[in-house]
């Protein structure tokens, strides 16, 4: 419950900020790209809940290594699943602000730039702490959400005092979830023992597998519509 309500407080404390410290324009401003990156977030979410029954089986520390390898290949596949997105918004941050926003928002296309940069910590901030609740430690996913949630509003309060830019505001959340994925992975590392490095790799051949799995499928249904 805490660690939901410190979640729903997380991804509102910005625009709460925002709405307090600056003008109804800067809110606005910075609501339409945070939607944008909201997609990336219901693609993070849908990973998310079809995981946690499987990883929820190896729980017990006898199928610790069972454990691991699941964490490996969801966690990894899907940061290179949404690199496309996140690349995505970066180049074509310009068009997608004004198609959402209007012209007149089109100065906000470099905050959309910087939120695509922390979205790409996503699937390792979230997973950690999946993890970490079905391991039977929530109370390390509380603490990690707490310390995220505090490190965004001091942020978010500094960067208002000094810079005064949704820009500044938008940088602050690189460092909310990089304190997310450092915390996590510290704590998940003793009962784990994975690596990040090993994760992304794990990730990359999973894709790879699954590239080669539907290129032989195509190949088949080639072969199989020339014989017919």
């Amino acid at each position: 419950m805490g660690t939901m309500m410190g979640s729903n407080l997380l991804r509102s404390s910005d625009t709460l900020i925002i709405g307090f410290m600056l003008s109804a324009r800067d809110l606005a401003s910075y609501s339409i790209p945070l939607k944008l990156i909201e997609v990336i977030e219901i693609l993070l979410r849908s990973f998310a809940a079809s995981a946690m029954p499987i990883m929820s089986k190896f729980r017990t520390p006898d199928k610790k290594l069972e454990l691991r390898a699941i964490f490996y290949r969801y966690t990894g596949l899907l940061s290179f699943i949404l690199l496309p997105f996140i690349f995505g918004s970066i180049l074509f941050a310009d068009s997608l602000v004004v198609l959402l926003g209007g012209a007149q928002y089109a100065e906000s296309a470099h905050v959309l730039r910087i939120l695509a940069v922390y979205a790409a910590f996503l699937p390792l901030d979230r997973f950690s702490g999946i993890t970490l609740d079905i391991i039977g430690k929530p109370y390390l996913n509380f603490i990690k959400v707490l310390l995220m949630l505090i490190v965004n509003i001091s942020g978010d309060i500094i960067a208002i005092h000094y810079f005064g830019t949704i820009g500044s505001i938008a940088a602050v959340s690189i460092l909310t979830f990089l304190t997310g994925v450092i915390f996590g992975n510290y704590f998940l590392k003793k009962y784990l023992n994975h690596t990040i490095k090993e994760t992304l790799t794990t990730g990359f051949n999973t894709l790879m597998d699954m590239a080669r799995s539907v290129k032989d499928r195509f190949k088949l249904m080639r072969i199989g519509n020339s014989a017919s």
